[in-house]
């Protein structure tokens, strides 16, 4: 069975998307010493955002507002 390893080596904004969109790009690497061959893998992620843990200037505030509500309740 493969030893595979996933690191996240960018992200973008989906600019036409109809909701908040986040695309990563993500490398699949076999760890194991003999290799095999990786023809597919399905991967499932979960993504936790949190805000509070960064200072941001007004303009990102209103900007995260829309996801988030008001930076006092950001910390839930």
């Amino acid at each position: 069975m493969p030893d595979l390893d996933f690191a996240v080596e960018g992200a973008s904004v989906e600019p036409y998307a109809a909701a908040p969109l986040l695309l990563l790009k993500v490398r699949a690497t076999d760890c194991d010493p003999q290799p095999l061959p990786i023809h597919s893998v399905l991967l499932y992620s979960q993504v936790r955002i949190e805000p509070a843990q960064r200072r941001y200037c007004p303009a990102e505030q209103a900007n995260l507002r829309a996801l988030f509500g008001f930076p006092e309740h950001w910390p839930r």
